[in-house]
């Protein structure tokens, strides 16, 4: 949805949208994730990344942060996105290094209730402040389908 850090501007982000998730046979732990963005009216690109959940302490009982790796040609880049607040179902709230506090919300939710849930916004305001750069435009992304 939105993101703190001004890294998307000029960047293939706009109307980033995850198209499934996967299991990895073998890892309960990871999943691989597919994704699609559209840089221009008439381009898409779909990228494909594995997700691991990690303990950041071992003070947690519960894993509390994502790996994401990402492979391009053989380059291989990897980052970790904090979980800061989630309600498990409609919305999370995550914090990285290179998207800075990032807020992400469900499909569903969104259509149904033609909002993003007040209390992952709320977090996010007191964590980053009122700035916003919008990876997915509610106005312009539910008509781009991909190819």
């Amino acid at each position: 949805m939105f993101v703190s850090e001004n890294v998307v501007k000029g960047k293939n982000y706009s109307c980033l949208t995850t198209l499934r998730t996967e299991g990895v046979h073998g890892k309960t732990w990871q999943r691989s994730v597919v994704y699609n963005t559209f840089p221009d009216s008439t381009a898409v690109l779909t990228f494909q990344s594995l997700l691991t959940t990690k303990k950041t302490e071992d003070c947690y009982v519960y894993d509390d942060a994502f790996t994401v790796t990402d492979t391009e040609g053989e380059k291989e880049t990897s980052w970790r996105c904090k979980v800061i607040y989630t309600d498990l179902e409609n919305c999370i709230l995550l914090k990285s290094r290179y998207l800075g506090y990032q807020v992400w919300a469900s499909k569903s939710y969104v259509e149904m209730h033609n909002e993003i849930p007040y209390i992952c916004v709320l977090q996010y305001e007191i964590y980053a402040g009122l700035t916003k750069y919008w990876v997915y435009d509610w106005e312009t992304c539910p008509s781009r389908v991909p190819v």
